[in-house]
């Protein structure tokens, strides 16, 4: 049987999906209440999108390899 390998940046897109709902829904609930954002929930908000840019490019990297062809024998 072969073995199942996840495609490469899931992961890491996953992550940085969840920390940018975390970071917007943190931003939102301190705007709602009349709180001035501080850089801490942009740090945050930022880190997200970078986790989620250097998965989209490491899953596209791997797409693109896949896509090779292979030279016949």
């Amino acid at each position: 049987m072969t073995e199942f390998s996840p495609p490469k940046g899931v992961k890491t897109k996953l992550f940085g999906v969840s920390l940018i709902i975390l970071a917007s829904l943190n931003l939102m609930v301190s705007w709602r209440g009349s709180l001035e954002a501080s850089l801490w929930q942009m740090l945050i908000l930022g880190v997200g999108i970078a986790f989620y840019a250097v998965g989209a490019a490491r899953g596209a990297a791997k797409s693109r390899d896949d896509t090779t062809p292979t030279p016949a024998p």
